[in-house]
C-alpha cells in the first residue's frame, strides 16, 4: 500500500512538473475528491500534488510503521520524514506543499510507532 501510493506521489509530481497533467479549459470542474465524493475547488487548471496528497502518502508510511520491525528491511518512518523534508524543500517555492501541522504530527507518529513495533520486537513492554 505505501510503496505503490510513494510510486504514485512520485509520479504525480514528474507529470505535474512537466505539465502533461493540464486540463482543458472548463474541465477542471470534473476533478473529484475520492474522500468524500464531492467535487474539488480546483483554482487552477492543472492537477499537482499538495499538502493534502503528500500528507495521504505519509499517512500509509505511519501505518506500515506500526507493523514492521527491525528485521523488516522497510523503514516506514525514515519513509514519512523523507516526504515531509521534500514538503519543507518545495513548500519554500510552492506553498499548497508547505507542511501543515497534520504533516509534522504524522511524521511524529510514524516514528512512535516504529519504536513501539520494535520495543514489542525486543520482547519489551511498556
Amino acid at each position: 500500500g505505501a510503496l505503490r501510493a510513494d510510486e504514485l506521489l512520485n509520479q504525480l509530481e514528474a507529470l505535474s512538473e512537466s505539465e502533461e497533467l493540464d486540463l482543458p479549459s472548463g474541465h477542471h470542474e470534473e476533478v473529484i475528491d475520492s474522500s468524500d465524493g464531492s467535487s474539488d475547488n480546483v483554482d487552477s487548471s492543472s492537477l499537482k500534488p499538495n499538502v493534502r496528497t503528500y500528507s495521504m502518502v505519509m499517512n500509509a508510511w505511519a501505518n506500515v510503521a506500526k507493523l514492521e520491525t527491525r528485521s523488516s528491511g522497510t523503514n516506514a518512518a525514515s519513509h514519512c520524514e523523507h516526504i515531509l523534508n521534500k514538503m519543507e524543500e518545495r513548500g519554500a517555492m510552492d506553498g499548497s506543499i508547505r507542511p501543515n501541522l497534520v504533516a509534522y504530527v504524522t511524521s511524529i507518529t510514524a516514528w512512535a510507532r516504529a519504536a513501539a513495533a520494535n520495543s514489542h520486537d525486543d520482547g519489551e513492554c511498556n
